[in-house]
């Protein structure tokens, strides 16, 4: 099989992410090989092009078209575009902790019902109350433990063992940018599960989605704030969020979704009825509603959830996905409103007095007069009339221009 080029990925403080091993080799052929998995390039076309062109102008277009696939997959793995990203969007006010400002809205979302906030209480004392019986139990364990000590194998800790330190380095920067990554997918809902404001939350499950590409994985819970099975059920997806890094999950309260967003979620939820489907669980993929459970049928047993029978009727929906988004997928800002937003925040040049000539339109700002025409200001003339008859007034401002 034809290998592609290979593009090292070493995620650093430069903006430069990545460099050739191989430039002359056909970027289109296969995806380049960075270090610890393959690197995704952006896929160029040279179709639309111009037949007429000289041969010059063509293959300046091709050009074009290379580097800018080249110059967007470099973004893609550039650590200090994650940085700054992460500086200029992220929130840090909100109730569970922080969220970039395209996914979630600090004054409305986060937060938990009545029933879970009661259901976190109970688990809590029961919790309390098994760890002081572990503690009242006697430990049997430690003399077992001393028997099955490898200090016998130390020795192997005290070789020197030959380290390559330019691949230390390189695997400790990809490490970096994969924390860093996971950080950021973390910052946008991704492998977390989260409350959300009624108005918003079919919008960022992809139902809603004006022009934004939806979420490849979403689960929504339509919760029942008064059921003790909306609680057990988003206590087990909080816990099922930590291992499915490229899922959303998603709760918000069922009945006011249903009612602020009627237009939305008749046309995307027919099927769920106000006053009969509450709680309900769906499954969206792609911006497409696959499976629903009104009532949480077949996931429940009297007000507790099944773990087990949850996870698979979520594995038939193949909305459990476990791999990280790309980077690029992530935020919905877009450069150009990175830009817009610079503009708008730059300080403003100070505006230069202007010199009052008299003439309107006329933006100077040292003093000066126009040739030709005569106002309050000026005269208009290239030599005064004092100057041409001599008078004592034009002497004398003579005399002061000499002595300066």
């Amino acid at each position: 099989m034809k290998k592609g080029p290979l593009l090292a990925c070493q995620p650093s403080s430069s903006t430069k992410a990545c460099r050739f091993l191989s430039p002359l080799a056909d970027m289109n052929s296969n995806g380049w090989e960075g270090y610890g998995g393959p690197v995704r390039l952006d896929k160029y076309h040279l179709d639309g092009i111009d037949p007429s062109l000289d041969d010059c102008c063509r293959r300046e277009v091709e050009s074009n078209r290379v580097y800018n696939a080249l110059t967007s997959t470099l973004s893609r793995h550039d650590v200090t575009v994650l940085a700054e990203r992460r500086r200029r969007h992220v929130l840090h006010n909100l109730k569970f902790g922080s969220g970039c400002r395209c996914t979630y809205d600090p004054n409305s979302d986060g937060g938990d019902y009545r029933a879970l906030i009661e259901l976190r209480e109970i688990m809590k004392k029961e919790q309390e109350e098994a760890d002081e019986d572990e503690e009242e139990e006697p430990d049997h364990e430690e003399e077992d433990d001393k028997d099955d000590s490898d200090d016998e194998f130390d020795y192997l800790l005290d070789e020197d063992l030959p380290i390559d330190n330019d691949l230390e380095e390189r695997r400790r920067a990809e490490l970096e940018f994969s924390m860093l990554h996971q950080e950021m997918a973390t910052l946008h809902g991704f492998g977390v599960h989260r409350q959300m404001h009624p108005c918003r939350v079919l919008k960022a499950a992809g139902l809603e989605s004006r022009g934004r590409s939806p979420p490849d994985a979403v689960v929504l819970h339509l919760f029942d704030p008064e059921s003790m099975k909306s609680a057990s059920l988003d206590l087990i997806l909080e816990d099922l969020a930590k291992t499915c890094k490229g899922t959303k999950f998603l709760r918000s309260d069922g009945r006011s979704t249903l009612l602020l967003n009627a237009d939305v979620a008749s046309s995307a939820l027919p099927n769920i009825k106000l006053e009969e489907d509450l709680p309900c669980l769906v499954c969206i993929d792609g911006g497409t509603v696959v499976s629903t459970s009104p009532r949480l049928q077949g996931l429940t047993e009297e007000d507790r959830t099944l773990p087990s029978a949850l996870r698979n009727w979520l594995d038939r929906s193949h909305v459990l996905v476990e791999s990280t988004p790309p980077f690029d997928q992530l935020c919905s800002i877009r450069p150009e409103e990175d830009a817009l937003l610079d503009h708008m925040r730059a300080p403003k040049e100070p505006e230069l007095e202007r010199f009052d000539c008299g003439v309107p339109n006329c933006n100077k700002t040292f003093f000066h007069e126009h040739v030709g025409i005569g106002n309050e200001q000026q005269k208009g003339l290239v030599v005064s009339e004092e100057a041409v008859l001599g008078t004592p007034d034009a002497e004398a401002a003579n005399l002061n221009s000499e002595v300066e």
